[in-house]
């Protein structure tokens, strides 16, 4: 088994340090450690490794019972393509059954290299969208608050029916200390959420937010998204917030941008199959 610093010093040399990136690592040094330690250690999250010494490695995370994975990575340069090809084909052995999932900025020349060697299917573009707290937002009247214990499973129901399986499960959703969900409530009835994330000491993410489809049509969602904005900046002395939105998704698109968020980032989304 690796240990954490070979695996630590190997993330900063080729992928942080050369714009490899991927959105499932923090940039901040201190959340990135706990997250490779976490990785090590933890049963859901299964390392790949190839190379001596290290050439490429990759981090899984199966969902859907096996049906789909999620691949942290490879990380490799763009001499070691070889290495980082017999990663995805041990995952494709071990996970014969199953879809994987692979999201990287658009920049990312070693991995559009990788995708085009494994004839990876591409899918719907995704950007990377940030805010910078100098925009001044009106405060809506309705009510955002952190989520009470009770409301946790119908917001799971709602986050489920709207999204299905993703790389968040139940547990980091609701447990996870960089996170906090929010309750959204029109005259004291329970019609949307949003998950916070703090990704770095200056960067809070607005993971993922929904309104039931009954509640749709009727500004909601921008209410919902501008109390948001307030409350993140309100909770930490951040300097900016970032959200990803679907490419082709033109309405979330718009209404990001109506309330000042600009494009920071474009990411690739491939699928690979055996």
């Amino acid at each position: 088994m690796i240990d954490f610093q070979t695996l630590y010093t190997f993330i900063q040399t080729n992928t942080l340090a050369h714009g490899h990136y991927t959105h499932f690592l923090p940039k901040e040094d201190v959340r990135l450690k706990k997250v490779l330690q976490e990785a090590l250690s933890s049963d859901a999250n299964q390392g790949y490794f190839d190379g001596e010494p290290l050439s490429a490695l990759a981090f899984i995370a199966p969902l859907e019972g096996d049906q789909r994975v999620d691949v942290i990575g490879p990380f490799f340069s763009l001499d070691n393509l070889p290495s980082a090809t017999r990663i995805i084909q041990s995952i494709l052995h071990d996970y014969p059954n199953a879809t994987l999932h692979f999201f990287f900025p658009k920049d990312n020349t070693p991995m559009q290299s990788l995708m085009n060697a494994m004839n990876a299917k591409r899918h719907d573009d995704e950007f990377i969208l940030h805010l910078s707290k100098t925009t001044d937002l009106p405060v809506s009247n309705e009510r955002l608050v952190p989520l009470p214990k009770h409301h946790e499973e119908a917001v799971w129901n709602l986050h489920t029916h709207v999204f299905g399986q993703t790389y968040l499960t139940k547990e980091n959703f609701f447990n996870d200390t960089q996170r906090t969900a929010y309750g959204y409530y029109h005259n004291g009835t329970l019609i949307g959420y949003g998950l916070l994330n703090r990704v770095s000491l200056t960067t809070t993410s607005i993971e993922v937010l929904a309104i039931d489809a009954n509640y749709r049509g009727q500004n909601h969602g921008r209410k919902l998204l501008e109390e948001l904005i307030s409350m993140a900046f309100q909770e930490r002395p951040i300097k900016r917030i970032e959200l990803v939105v679907e490419s082709l998704n033109n309405n979330a698109l718009s209404l990001y941008k109506s309330v000042g968020f600009t494009i920071l980032s474009h990411s690739l989304n491939y699928t690979l199959k055996k």
